[in-house]
Parts: structure tokens; sequence; C-alpha cells
């Protein structure tokens, strides 16, 4: 219930040492840890830190010393925040915070950000591990622009799932300083809303990206005439035989755009090592129905420029943009068209 409802899941201590480690304010006005459990970052951070608040909404597992209250009850001003925000999805979140920047459906982590960037001195830094996601979930699209506009991130790495006890969150460790232009501050960029580790895919000619249709049909196969790319297509090369009944399908087959010349596909989830694909038996400007699992890139210009575009995107750092976590890969249409530029 309390990992459901207040996210509770506790940092391992090698992660916890070595985000201590990364903090450089020689002797900081304070440090806060802002949802600080039994205690794994207070009880270290105290060894080497005078001014140390941990601050822990669950009597029931807070540590000796913990002030009892809700992060967003507080007015403290800190120079550090550090630890490991509660993951919670927005259904599960019993109170929820005021917000200035956050829209549709934010995780409960972003709702912690937000506060943070705002409490933080100027100069300060946060060190956190959040959810891989935290600056390309589309919730946050405003809270990213004020990030990059105003802040420095100089820190970010991706951590193993299997470092946590009972959860399978792809995490990263972040550190974020309140100066726009720090001198460590690492390549990133903001495009469509979203903060992007490492540089744009920049492209000679035009593109449009689209999800596939008739989500879930893989499940009950039938026998027809209609041709559709699934995510299989992209191990076999095949492609699969359906009944059309798009009335029945949760989403519709995407009309293709006009003037289009080929089709680039990627799954939305794959471990393949170079997942964009292009089927080499369609002609310029044929048009090939596909599942919902797949994304589509349509082309504008001649099959070589398709073919150097399929290179780029399969040669690109996705990494390091965050894209490729524990060797799967997870592509969205948002993503995409974040990147290509």
């Amino acid at each position: 219930m309390n990992k459901e409802f207040l996210g509770q899941v506790f940092t391992p201590d090698h992660i916890v040492n070595k985000m201590i480690n990364l903090i450089t304010i020689t002797n900081p006005v304070l440090v806060l840890e802002p949802s600080s459990g039994n205690g794994n970052f207070y009880y270290e951070l105290k060894r080497k830190y005078k001014n140390v608040i941990g601050i822990e909404i669950d009597e029931k597992v807070a540590h000796k010393n913990a002030v009892i209250k809700s992060f967003f009850d507080t007015k403290f001003k800190p120079d550090v925040i550090i630890g490991n925000p509660p993951y919670v999805e927005f259904k599960n979140i019993k109170n929820r915070p005021h917000t200035n920047y956050l829209i549709h459906k934010p995780n409960l982590f972003h709702f912690f950000l937000e506060k943070s960037i705002s409490d933080l001195l100027d100069n300060g830094e946060i060190i956190w591990i959040v959810a891989s996601n935290i600056f390309t979930n589309s919730s946050a699209r405003k809270l990213n622009k004020e990030i990059y506009d105003n802040f420095s991130i100089t820190y970010w790495e991706e951590v193993s799932e299997n470092v946590w006890d009972g959860a399978s969150v792809p995490t990263a460790i972040l550190k974020l300083i309140k100066t726009k232009n720090h001198p460590n501050k690492i390549d990133y960029f903001f495009s469509n809303g979203k903060i992007i580790f490492g540089s744009f895919l920049k492209i000679n000619s035009k593109t449009e990206i689209k999800v596939g249709g008739a989500s879930g049909f893989n499940s009950s196969l039938e026998k027809g005439n209609v041709e559709f790319v699934i995510s299989s297509t992209e191990r076999t090369k095949k492609t699969i035989f359906i009944k059309y009944e798009p009335y029945k399908w949760i989403r519709p087959v995407p009309k293709p755009p006009k003037n289009f010349t080929f089709m680039i596909f990627v799954n939305c989830k794959t471990r393949k090592k170079n997942p964009f694909y292009i089927l080499e038996n369609l002609k310029k400007g044929e048009f090939i129905n596909y599942d919902a699992s797949v994304l589509c890139i349509y082309t504008f210009s001649t099959r070589k420029n398709a073919l150097d575009l399929l290179n780029k995107l399969n040669a690109y750092d996705w990494v390091k943009a965050g894209i490729k976590k524990d060797g799967r890969y997870h592509f969205s249409q948002s993503i995409l068209k974040a990147i290509l530029k």
C-alpha cells in the first residue's frame, strides 16, 4: 500500500554514497531530503554536514529526528536537495499539490521537482535518483521549459533496473544546479516540451511521424486480405493479412500524408540492435497499414535520402538520449518528433 500511494522504495547504500559524493558545495547552508524514509541518506549526510533536515510524511517508517510532515507544507530554503522522491501515479495521489507548471496527469515526483526548484537557493544543487522519463513526460513540458531556461543539468546517469527491491522502474541519477550556464553543464536540448540528452538528429528533408492503428488486434487474428506491419515484422520482415474491421478496433488505422515517398518503421518497444527498418519491396508512395505497436516515419524525399535517414536513426545515441534502457528501446511519437530536426 505504501509503495502504491506513498512511493516508498528505499535507495541502496552504494547509490546513496555515490549521490552524496556529487555534492560540491563545501559548507551548505542546509541539506534537505524531502522524502527521507528510514534515513538511508539522512545518517550519511549527518556524518558530513552540520545542517541536515529529513522530511518524511509517514511516521511509521520515519527515522529518528525526521520532520513528520508533507514536503508541500514546508518552507525551507536549502542550497542542497538530495534523495529519492516518491514515484506515485497521478490516479494514486490522494492530496494533489498545487502546481503552476504541470498539466494532464503528472507523477508525484514531478510535483516534488516543481517545489524543489522553487525552494532551492540560487546556485544550489538538486541531486536525485528519479524515473528516467522525468524530462520526457508530456505532463511536464512547462516545467521542462523553466528548467531548460534557468537551470543547468550537470550530471545524468542511467541506473540498472535490478538495483531496486520489488520495483522495475527505469531510473537515473540527476544533478541540477540553479544557474543558467554552469561550466559543467552537459549536452542536452529542449524540443517538443522535452529535455533530451545529446543533440538533435539533423535531417535534410521533411518527415511526418504517426502511430499505427488497430491496437490489440494481434491477440485475435483472423485471416483476411488486408496487409499489416506488426511488431514481429521488425524481426521476420514478414507482414500478415487480417480481416479489416476498423469500427471494432481501439485505434483506427491512420491515413497516410499526401505525397509521401517512403515509410520507415520502428517498434515502440524493442531490443533489436538496429530497430529502424524499411520494407524493401515497397515502391515509392506505396502505403501499408501498421499496428499500434509500430511507429512510422513518413519521408518526402528520394529513396537514397530515406535510406540515409534510416542509417542515421540506427546510429543515433539512444542510450545517451535516455530512450534505450537496460538494452531495450522505448520509442514514442513525441520522442521522435522532438529528436528529428
